[in-house]
C-alpha cells in the first residue's frame, strides 16, 4: 500500500493512500492549490488565504471518520471519500466570487462543472499540459480502483436515491463540507473559536430510514455548530468591505467576459495575469485591490426597510448583469461622477423574499423510531437559518471622494 501524510493544520496528520492519493496528484486538484477558499476575503482577514485544496483535504478527513464511525465499508467507503475529495474540483478563480457570472454567462456552476471533470465530459487542464506531464484524467483513475466514475458525480449531487445517506454527508444540512469549511474558515480568520465539536458530532450522527440524521442528545451540538455558522457569515462571508472586494473583481470581469471563454479554467493568479493587461476600467480596478484602495459604503438599504416597490425596482436590477451595470451607470449620471465609480451588490432574491419564506436547516432528528425536523425541538434553528443572511437588501459602494454624493442620490431614490 503507497500512502502519504500530510499535515494539516486543522485536522492534524491526514493519511492518505492509493486510490485517493493518486487523485490528489491529477492536475485537476493540484489547480486547486492556486484558489483561494475565501475569494478576496484575504484583504480583510490577512490570514484568509487557504486554498480549495486544503479544504478538499479536510472533507476527505472529516467523510472518512464520519464513515467509519457509521459503518460504511467497501465500495461504498471509496466512493463516498472520492466524492469528499472531488467535491471541488470544478471551483473557478477566487471561489465562489465569480459564480454569477457562470450562471449568467455560462449557463452552468461549479457542481456541474465539477461532475462533467469526474466523469470525463470537461477538460480545465490544457491538452499540452496533460501531455507533458503524462497524467492520468480522474474517471481514468477512478475505473482503474473500480469505481463508477458516474456514481461519485451522483454522490456529489445527492442524487442516489437507495442510498440518499450518501449524498447527505457531502450535500445535507451537517454535511462534512460545511463542516470543514466552517473548521477552516474560522481557523484561517480568527472569528470563530470553540463552537464546532467535530468528534461529538461525529459521534451523535446515525443512519436511519435510508437518510443521515442526529440522536435526541446531539440537538446541542448541533445547535452550536448553528450558532458558529451564523456568526461566520455575519462576520467573515457577508463582511461589508468583503463584499465590496468581491464586487469590484466581479465588475472588472464582467466588462470583458466576452474575452474570458476559458475563465473557468483558471485559477487565480491566471485571472489576475489576464485583468493586468487590459485598460481603463478594468486596469483601474485592479490596481486597487492589488494596492487595497478599496470602494467605500455609500448606502445600505436595510431589508426591513425593503416596501412592495422597492422590492420590485431591486428584483429588476438583480435580474442579470446587464440591468444592474444599467443601474450603476444611473447612480454615476444623477451624481455627475465619473462612469464605473459605483458597484452594487444585490445578494440574492433570496434575501428580498425573506418574510415569505419558511426557513428550514434540513437537519433531522431521530426521536424514538421517527424523524423530526430539528426545528421541532429548539426554536434557534429556524432564527439562526434567518439570521445568517444579510441584513441589507442593497449596498452600493463607490470612490470615496464621491461617497456622500452616491448616498444623498441614493436616498431619494429608495
Amino acid at each position: 500500500m503507497k500512502y502519504k501524510i500530510i499535515h494539516d493544520p486543522v485536522h492534524g496528520s491526514i493519511r492518505i493512500t492509493d486510490l485517493f492519493l493518486d487523485l490528489t496528484q491529477t492536475p485537476e486538484m493540484q489547480r486547486l492549490y492556486g484558489i483561494k477558499q475565501l475569494g478576496m476575503t484575504y484583504l480583510v482577514y490577512p490570514g484568509a488565504t487557504h486554498t480549495r485544496f486544503e479544504h478538499s483535504l479536510g472533507t476527505f478527513q472529516i467523510a472518512k471518520r464520519l464513515a467509519r464511525s457509521l459503518g460504511i465499508k467497501d465500495y461504498d467507503f471509496n466512493l463516498l471519500l472520492s466524492a469528499a475529495l472531488l467535491h471541488d474540483v470544478g471551483h473557478g478563480p477566487f471561489s465562489h466570487t465569480l459564480d454569477h457570472i457562470y450562471r449568467e454567462l455560462l449557463n452552468t456552476d461549479h457542481v456541474e462543472i465539477t461532475k462533467k471533470i469526474i466523469e470525463g465530459k470537461y477538460n480545465t487542464i490544457p491538452s499540452s499540459d496533460r501531455k507533458y506531464l503524462e497524467a492520468e484524467t480522474i474517471p481514468e483513475i477512478l475505473e482503474r480502483y473500480e469505481i463508477r466514475p458516474k456514481d461519485v458525480s451522483k454522490i456529489i449531487s445527492g442524487t442516489i436515491p437507495k442510498k440518499k445517506y450518501l449524498g447527505q454527508v457531502i450535500h445535507g444540512g451537517m454535511d462534512v463540507d460545511r463542516l470543514d469549511y466552517l473548521l477552516r474558515d474560522a481557523h484561517y480568520t480568527g472569528a470563530v473559536h470553540g463552537l464546532i465539536d467535530l468528534s461529538r458530532f461525529i459521534s451523535v450522527a446515525e443512519i436511519h430510514k435510508n437518510e443521515l440524521v442526529i440522536s435526541r442528545n446531539g440537538i446541542t451540538t448541533i445547535e452550536q455548530m448553528l450558532i458558529g455558522r451564523t456568526i461566520m457569515y455575519i462576520s467573515v462571508y457577508f463582511h461589508k468591505t468583503v463584499r465590496i472586494a468581491e464586487c469590484m473583481l466581479s465588475s472588472a470581469v464582467e466588462r470583458i467576459a466576452d474575452k474570458m471563454e476559458n475563465l473557468i479554467r483558471f485559477n487565480d493568479c491566471d485571472l489576475v495575469k489576464m485583468l493586468e493587461r487590459e485598460k481603463g476600467y478594468v486596469e483601474n480596478i485592479v490596481k486597487r485591490l492589488k494596492y487595497r484602495k478599496l470602494y467605500k459604503k455609500a448606502y445600505l438599504l436595510p431589508v426591513r426597510d425593503v416596501d412592495s416597490s422597492s422590492r420590485k425596482r431591486l428584483l429588476e436590477i438583480s435580474e442579470n448583469i446587464e440591468a444592474r451595470h444599467s443601474f450603476e451607470d444611473e447612480i454615476c449620471k444623477r451624481a455627475n461622477i465619473p462612469k464605473g465609480s459605483v458597484v452594487v451588490d444585490i445578494p440574492s432574491r433570496k434575501v428580498l423574499n425573506q418574510r415569505r419564506q419558511k426557513y428550514s436547516t434540513g437537519i433531522k432528528v431521530l426521536f424514538g423510531s421517527r424523524l423530526k425536523p430539528i426545528e421541532e425541538f429548539t426554536p434557534l434553528a429556524e432564527f439562526l437559518e434567518k439570521r445568517y443572511i444579510p441584513e441589507w437588501a442593497m449596498l452600493v459602494a463607490s470612490d470615496e471622494r464621491y461617497a456622500r454624493r452616491v448616498e444623498n442620490i441614493l436616498k431619494k431614490m429608495f
